[in-house]
């Protein structure tokens, strides 16, 4: 299933996000990005959530904001939030902005849903 600039994926009991553009620096994009993303996580209860940043080669501050609001919606809702794909240079932000520690941040896919801390793996 596809939403505007989201990839949504069904595997086993996640739903996994991915993007069909590689920068995320426009003020239009970021906001469609998370209207898109908060109204799959409403249309589902304990949402087992993976958002697959492999596509993303940049992304501005203001797409880190809307992950935070999102994290409070997924945790809100008693679901659970995995990042994966992130490529060295968004990792860097988010150390520097010091999000690593906020974020169950995970290499890719496989990782993320064979981690402990999601329903039937945790």
């Amino acid at each position: 299933m596809s939403q505007g600039t989201l990839k949504i994926e069904e595997e086993k009991n996640f739903t996994i996000v991915s993007f069909f553009d590689t920068v995320m620096l426009d003020e239009t994009n970021i906001t469609t990005f998370a209207e898109e993303l908060v109204s799959v996580i409403k249309s589902r209860q304990k949402i087992n959530l993976v958002i697959d940043f492999a596509n993303i080669e940049f992304l501005s501050s203001a797409v880190l904001g809307k992950l935070v609001k999102i994290r409070k919606i997924v945790k809100k809702q008693g679901g659970k939030l995995k990042l994966c794909g992130l490529r060295t240079n968004l990792m860097q932000i988010f150390k520097v902005t010091k999000l690593h520690k906020v974020f169950d941040i995970v290499a890719d896919r496989k990782a993320a849903t064979k981690s402990s801390g999601f329903g039937l793996f945790g």
